[in-house]
């Protein structure tokens, strides 16, 4: 990965230069049009389309260095029926997915020529958050504080400090401005006894880290986390989620794809789910999943996980293939010697 950041940062670098070196070639262009100097422009021009054959140079090397480093066959992977059937949950996903980025008008757009209802409620909460993330990108915490205060009993339920931490980046900008006295009774009102930490300057005490810029770009993310979880949703959207993980299964998939295509009797044998288990972070697991250890499938509402008298648990449909059919007919468990019967199971809610 070392190669194709170098390689990138030089693209990037590049395209800096371009940029100015573009500007300062059409500026000077255009005075020589103006000035009758036909000869000149000609020469500017020329020189405008040798820096671009450079910097088109650069992409094409690093085009390069990106195919060697990956050179996964994505035909192998990719399942073309695999959205049929589905548009309309496809395209809620990028509508929310817009939404979910503050691109409100995109939103609207999408909706309207994808012919679907824009969810007006989801529309207005998210237009609430990006209003009161706009506020704090100005270093104003009072709309994200009456915000904090409304929801109070909801946050302290996440224990999240997030009121704590508005209130103490506004504490800050007293001191920073070196408003002693505001400090003060700003701390008094809001954090009690925390007055008596002032002392000294605040760029040398142990307090330092108060004043760090960033601090108002990571009151951002954690208003949004605790906005969206208020709502009901995923600090992430699901449609970077779904890249997301996608990317991460990518090389266990590739793997497997060319497994199956050496032995042409392999086949998926779940329908709509993985044939192998993909490992995820907890930040990308939702719901709990149980997967039968008889016949490798991971539970639905249907096909519910069932503990047998002696503690272990399979799948509804595992079970009832035991006993045949007969809820009274005893059998083995298939993990230990003991005899049950699906009558005595019962089922197991995560």
């Amino acid at each position: 990965m070392e190669s194709i950041q170098k390689d990138f940062d030089k693209v990037l670098k590049r395209k800096r230069i371009l940029d100015a070196e573009t500007d300062k070639l059409i500026n000077q262009m255009i005075s020589d049009l103006k000035g009758n100097n036909p000869s000149l422009v000609k020469e500017l021009a020329q020189k405008l389309s040798e820096n671009y054959k450079e910097t088109q140079l650069l992409i094409h090397k690093y085009g390069k260095t990106v195919e060697k480093k990956f050179k996964y066959d994505l035909d192998l992977e990719w399942v073309p029926n695999a959205m049929d059937n589905k548009q309309e949950l496809l395209d809620q996903i990028v509508a929310h997915h817009f939404m979910r980025q503050g691109r409100f008008d995109l939103a609207k757009t999408f909706c309207k020529e994808s012919g679907m209802m824009l969810d007006q409620g989801l529309f207005h909460q998210f237009n609430d958050m990006f209003s009161i993330v706009q506020e704090l990108s100005v270093f104003n915490v009072g709309p994200a504080v009456q915000w904090a205060q409304k929801h109070t009993d909801f946050l302290h339920k996440r224990n999240s400090h997030l009121e704590f931490q508005l209130h103490q980046l506004e504490y800050v900008k007293f001191v920073a401005n070196k408003d002693v006295h505001g400090a003060i009774q700003y701390a008094k009102q809001h954090f009690g006894q925390f007055a008596k930490h002032i002392h000294g300057r605040l760029e040398t005490s142990p307090y330092k880290d108060l004043i760090d810029p960033h601090r108002w770009q990571d009151i951002q993310v954690s208003f949004c986390r605790d906005f969206c979880a208020f709502v009901g949703l995923g600090a992430d959207p699901p449609l970077l989620t779904a890249v997301t993980v996608g990317t991460q299964a990518l090389p266990t998939i590739h793997k497997m794809a060319q497994v199956m295509k050496v032995q042409p009797g392999l086949e998926w044998s779940t329908h709509g789910e993985m044939a192998i288990d993909i490992p995820l972070l907890d930040s990308q697991r939702f719901h709990s999943v149980f997967a039968c250890p008889v016949s490798k499938e991971q539970s639905t509402k249907q096909n519910p996980p069932m503990m047998m008298t002696c503690g272990h648990v399979i799948s509804k449909e595992s079970l009832m293939r035991l006993c045949k059919g007969n809820v009274n007919a005893r059998f083995k468990c298939p993990y230990c010697p003991s005899d049950t019967t699906a009558a005595q199971s019962i089922v197991i809610h995560f």
